[in-house]
């Protein structure tokens, strides 16, 4: 046979039949068509995976991506040739968690700045998931100025595809990263940021807000209080 069937239930097949496979694909004109097709289901499969992260078993999610990671790169680059800005956004927001909790978030915050230079007015809405991993992402690099305006632009994009939820996450990584150096003003974004995810059902991204009022709680001297919030938010996601 062609292909092998490997342990994890992945089709294999040697480099050279890859080679080959690839020529006659290229004599007949159909290498564009077929990774459109290859772009269109990584992106579906990445949005169908990215609840799994905030699951009972985020590491099996991690595990299914790194098994895939190959395909995500090749669709990604593919869908940077093509300038299909709306793959890259939908691709990458879908995996920010998982690029995150591994690291690589150099590489998805350039993946996403290609997304952005290929088509800079796309809609709203095909753009708001990417704009959040954007911004939480860049609260792991850690330079101030970036994350700020990655924050403030996913808050923007979301308001302006009537997003309540994400508007929401970006509020509350806005005020969490305000708490480090100014409590009082992150506060109310963190509190206006978990209204809106609480609102829109975002029970999960609502529970980060209380957390990060944990944090602003000690950071006044107040751990007391950020143990009693702390204790009032696992009591609500066990719920």
């Amino acid at each position: 046979s062609l292909l092998t069937l490997e342990p994890d239930g992945d089709l294999r097949m040697l480099e050279t039949v890859r080679a080959f496979a690839e020529d006659r694909l290229r004599d007949a004109g159909e290498v564009d068509a077929l990774r459109q097709q290859h772009v269109a289901w990584v992106a579906r499969w990445a949005a169908a995976i990215e609840p799994d992260f905030d699951g009972l078993d985020p590491a099996a999610a991690i595990q299914e991506v790194d098994r895939h990671l190959l395909d995500v790169r090749a669709a990604l680059r593919h869908a940077d040739e093509r300038r299909d800005a709306a793959a890259m956004w939908s691709i990458v927001g879908s995996l920010a968690t998982y690029f995150w909790y591994q690291g690589h978030l150099t590489e998805a915050l350039d993946w996403l700045a290609r997304a952005e230079v290929n088509d800079p007015g796309l809609d709203p809405a095909l753009q708001v998931t990417g704009r959040t991993a954007a911004a939480l992402l860049s609260t792991s690099v850690g330079v101030h100025e970036a994350l700020v305006a990655a924050c403030e632009t996913a808050r923007d994009v979301a308001r302006a595809a009537g997003d309540r939820a994400h508007e929401g996450r970006a509020l509350i990584l806005l005020g969490a990263h305000q708490t480090f150096g100014d409590v009082a003003g992150g506060r109310p974004l963190i509190a206006a940021g978990r209204a809106l995810c609480a609102e829109a059902g975002d029970d999960l991204w609502a529970a980060w807000a209380d957390c990060s009022e944990g944090l602003a709680s000690v950071f006044e001297g107040r751990p007391a209080t950020a143990i009693a919030q702390l204790d009032s938010t696992e009591v609500t996601l066990v719920r």
